[in-house]
């Protein structure tokens, strides 16, 4: 694994910040990304950036820093999936779903419980925001 300050592709070429030019010079499907996730999406996806460009990371939690393949370019995303945790989350437990990961029902169990509370309560505000113009929300901590 490369040195790196600053994460993202792990080819020769340089990603420029700019959407357009990352998705047409920088990060080809097949290529490996050294990603820092910072947050988690609806359905359960880690976030990462390279650039301005976000990348869905399956099975990434907020503060991992993992090795992933990038799967698929979107239009205005890339989806990558991990091929090695350089560096696991403080927050990662182990599943007690023997299934984890294979039906799709359980898709935060490897996230502490009291941290998959917080981070619903987050994307709550999130889309209150986003979606319903909210400027400030006031949303009272998960119950658990």
């Amino acid at each position: 694994m490369n040195e790196q300050k600053e994460f993202g592709c792990m080819n020769e070429e340089i990603l420029k910040e700019d959407v357009a030019e990352a998705r047409g010079k920088g990060c080809r499907e097949g290529d490996l990304l050294e990603l820092k996730i910072e947050s988690t999406a609806y359905g359960g996806d880690g976030v990462a950036r390279v650039g301005r460009l976000v990348v869905m990371v399956r099975g990434g939690l907020p503060g991992d820093t993992v090795v992933a393949r990038l799967a698929r370019k979107r239009k205005r995303y890339l989806e990558a999936r991990i091929v090695e945790v350089v560096e696991g989350s403080p927050s990662r437990v182990k599943p007690e779903c023997v299934l984890f990961g294979v039906c799709g029902g359980c898709a935060m169990q490897h996230l502490s419980y009291p941290e998959q509370l917080a981070g619903k309560g987050s994307q709550v505000a999130d889309h209150l925001m986003r979606i319903g113009g909210v400027e400030k929300p006031n949303v009272l901590p998960i119950l658990g």
